[in-house]
């Protein structure tokens, strides 16, 4: 019976062991920028339409998607975004949502977008407003 007691211990012993592992993550770059202009607008009411042009950029290592946000207008003012439709301000803002994206690493890292703003005949006369124009960058899910 001590000779048998022996052998379990022994054996048993033989199966403990550790391990000790090292790695290493590299963390993706993320690089994004958006060229806003800063001309002051003009705008007569019901006579005429500024256009300005704004640039964004991602030399990120992962795919993004963005937004722009106008906010800061007056009321009886429209903003239209790369020949589509005039939006309507509402409380002071108008967003245009998935505007474009990029993909991790392209190659093609700028996207230039038309803002055309334009007021209405009944629009509130401004002077000195300053106008906010945001691009709001979001990381793509990855599927």
């Amino acid at each position: 019976m001590l000779l048998t007691s022996f052998f379990v211990i022994r054996t048993y012993s033989k199966f403990s062991s550790s391990v000790d592992k090292t790695g290493s993550l590299s963390i993706a770059k993320w690089d994004v920028l958006a060229n806003i202009p800063t001309e002051d607008i003009n705008l007569v009411a019901g006579n005429n339409i500024d256009t300005y042009t704004l640039t964004v950029t991602s030399k990120s290592e992962v795919a993004t998607n963005y937004s722009i946000v106008i906010s800061n207008l007056p009321i009886g003012v429209q903003v239209a975004l790369d020949n589509n439709n005039y939006k309507n301000v509402s409380s002071g803002k108008v967003q245009f949502n998935n505007v474009g994206s990029f993909n991790a690493n392209a190659s093609n890292t700028s996207k230039n977008h038309t803002l055309k703003i334009k007021a209405e005949l009944y629009a509130d006369e401004q002077t000195n407003k300053k106008i906010k124009v945001d691009v709001v960058f979001t990381q793509k899910k990855i599927n």
